[in-house]
């Protein structure tokens, strides 16, 4: 089972992937915005992160350049969702 940290500011699109990431057997912890993500991503290990691109305090970019530029944290698979330009 992995360890999944899902960043999404929308309600409706964070719950989605989180009901069909557990039906899938995996442990989903959930953040609506990148101070919340950053915290859970100091303090805790995962797998994979999933994160939008557009949110408050912290975009996706910043999310994936704190993973890349950390070695402790650097092995962590990352997908980029996002709305923009539909």
């Amino acid at each position: 089972m992995s360890k999944v940290l899902v960043i999404e500011d929308d309600d409706i699109m964070l719950k989605a992937i989180r009901n069909i990431l557990r039906k899938d057997g995996h442990e989903v912890i959930t953040a609506k915005d990148g101070k919340e993500a950053f915290d859970k991503l100091d303090n805790e290990d995962y797998d994979v992160v999933i994160t939008d691109l557009m949110m408050p305090y912290a975009n996706g970019l910043e999310v994936v350049s704190r993973l890349r530029n950390n070695d402790m944290k650097r092995h962590v698979g990352i997908i980029v969702c996002s709305s923009v330009g539909n």
